[in-house]
């Protein structure tokens, strides 16, 4: 069956330019706003998203529901959903595009099923900037080839298998590079900035690893206001970890520096205009004098 209305909680930055890229292909996108920031607010109504006022509704209205919010939001609004399933009688299509381990992936799973629902696992590997050309989202489980359809919607999709747990499980793993590098590049990098050599240690990165340095121009403006978002894959993937039988070394370490940035709290100090301008020497002055300096005071 094609979609004709989609949810989408929450309508942050991947949200709402998952809601652009459907709504520009036909499909009517909903959410619910209440109790969301303003930030969230403005980003549904720049796409274009219509806020409905209860989970019920937003069910009762909606051919599949997507979760994109932080990992540790993601079991209370599987379980709001399956309420609201409950209630309305309706076997919601339920996909779960959040970076967690395959564990809570599994235990959600079983939350929408009591409730009659059909669920995916899923997950976005990409930039929300780049949806239209390389984002991809994975999927599995036995319904994620009902997910499939919105290939024909704008979005790029794969399916990984037919078991919940595969696709957290490939977010997970993928997550562990692209964070662990981008927590261990930042402690170098401030380390370098304290002992006044960091412009000659990125030349010499340049030289010896180019696409390392290309990751770091890509990566560190964005880094300021989604570390704390990322400290949190990386308690994913430790859980993700220790149920594959091993102890978790990096992934712990990763949380740890990148959860030093997040609590800096610096969008309450800086912008996205802020960051559009920003460049590797800028985000780390910004995180030695917050890190380092004021901790001397």
């Amino acid at each position: 069956m094609r979609p004709k209305a989609v949810a989408i909680l929450s309508t942050g930055e991947m949200g709402h330019a998952i809601a652009g890229v459907l709504g520009e292909n036909g499909l009517r996108v909903l959410t619910v706003l209440q109790g969301r920031s303003q930030r969230t607010r403005d980003l549904a109504a720049k796409s274009g998203v219509s806020d409905l006022p209860t989970m019920e509704e937003l069910v009762a209205a909606s051919d599949i529901v997507f979760s994109v919010v932080v990992p540790s939001a993601a079991p209370s609004v599987a379980s709001a959903i399956a309420a609201a399933a409950n209630k309305t009688g309706k076997p919601v299509l339920y996909v779960d595009l959040n970076a967690i381990s395959p564990m809570t992936s599994t235990a959600i799973g079983e939350v929408l099923s009591a409730a009659g629902g059909r669920y995916v696992d899923g997950c976005i590997i990409g930039a929300s900037s780049k949806l239209k050309i390389k984002t991809t989202f994975y999927v599995s489980g036995p319904h994620a080839s009902e997910f499939m359809v919105l290939s024909d919607f704008g979005l790029r999709v794969e399916l990984l298998g037919d078991r919940v747990g595969q696709a957290s499980a490939f977010k997970m793993i993928y997550a562990g590079l692209t964070k662990g590098l981008s927590a261990l590049s930042a402690e170098l990098l401030l380390t370098a900035y304290s002992l006044g050599i960091m412009d000659q240690i990125v030349e010499r990165y340049r030289k010896s690893y180019p696409e390392v340095v290309a990751f770091m121009e890509s990566n560190f403006p964005r880094l300021p206001f989604r570390a704390g978002r990322r400290s949190e894959e990386m308690e994913e993937l430790s859980e993700t970890i220790r149920a594959a039988g091993l102890e978790p070394f990096m992934a712990p370490a990763s949380k740890r520096m990148l959860r030093s940035i997040g609590d800096l709290n610096l969008r309450s100090a800086y912008s996205d205009a802020d960051e559009a301008t920003w460049n590797i020497a800028d985000v780390m002055e910004i995180l030695h004098f917050r890190l380092v300096k004021e901790n001397k005071k």
